[in-house]
């Protein structure tokens, strides 16, 4: 997955949110039997 601008920003108002986000939403998705990596909008 890779990183994009609005990480960048809230990375440089306070290190770690992006990162949490990004954890959360990869979490969740797991959750309910998602992959991220192979998921598609139809």
């Amino acid at each position: 997955m890779r990183a994009c601008s609005h990480a960048r920003h809230y990375d440089a108002v306070v290190p770690g949110p992006a990162r949490w986000l990004r954890d959360v939403i990869l979490a969740n998705a797991e959750a309910h039997g998602v992959d991220p990596d192979s998921a598609a909008w139809e």
